[in-house]
């Protein structure tokens, strides 16, 4: 019952009112209609890149005005077991230093994911899941690369509430719940589309208190190692 724990999350941002613009937007109104698996999602994240990089060689035709706060969403996957969803809020307040292309934000994180897993070959037939509840705030920096195109990285602290449920047909369903300690590291791609409005993509190790294997394994996390792949999109004001 030893794996490591995958997900990502990918943040989507912009600020071009123009036809490209209008492109992404009519992309992600596409993707959100077709549905996406869980299976598709490191393709889907695959093409965000590829639109992010295209968005790049645009001329930087919108005045940027500074803002101070952002409010980000993001969905995706992590990538053990059978898969599952990993889904997040962040509110963050920065800004920049004058004539210092960096930005730098503070932020408070909110993330969920899931993960299930069923060895139907094994014998006995095994059953298993685990959840991650994390709550986690510190700074995030976000650095120019060409036109649009910034690079993000975030490293924060907090807490886990971890859940995992094991269960197969001679021996009665077991469960734990604890809160962990956690650190998250994130990296990834952000495009200003529009003003206020930016699409990107991201990924996220995250790191749990590792001394309480019995928690651990009932979680699916032997490792106190997991990783997320997600897409988002995140407001400035």
């Amino acid at each position: 019952m030893q794996r490591r724990h995958t997900g990502v999350v990918v943040l989507l941002q912009a600020r071009h009112d123009g036809p490209i613009s209008r492109g992404f937007l009519s992309g992600t109104r596409l993707a959100f209609h077709a549905g996406v698996s869980v299976r598709s999602l490191p393709n889907c994240a695959l093409l965000w890149l590829g639109l992010l990089l295209a968005g790049a060689l645009l001329p930087d035709r919108a005045q940027a005005r500074g803002s101070h706060f952002l409010l980000e969403v993001g969905a995706g996957a992590t990538l053990s077991g059978d898969g599952g969803v990993a889904v997040s809020a962040d509110l963050g307040a920065g800004g920049k230093f004058r004539a210092f292309p960096p930005r730098f934000y503070w932020i408070a994180h909110f993330g969920l994911s899931h993960y299930e897993e069923e060895r139907l070959s094994a014998l006995p037939p095994q059953h298993e899941e685990g959840s991650f509840y994390d709550l986690a705030t510190g700074p995030r920096v976000y650095v120019p690369l060409s036109g649009e195109l910034r690079w993000l990285g975030e490293a924060l602290l907090g807490a886990s509430r971890v859940e995992g449920r094991y269960s197969q047909p001679d021996l009665g369903p077991l469960s734990a719940e604890r809160w962990l300690l956690l650190g998250l590291l994130s990296t990834g791609l952000q495009l200003r589309v529009l003003q206020q409005l930016s699409v990107g993509v991201r990924i996220t190790l995250a790191l749990d208190q590792g001394t309480l294997p019995g928690v651990h394994r009932l979680a699916g996390a032997s490792s106190p190692a997991r990783t997320s792949l997600t897409t988002g999109l995140t407001w400035h004001f």
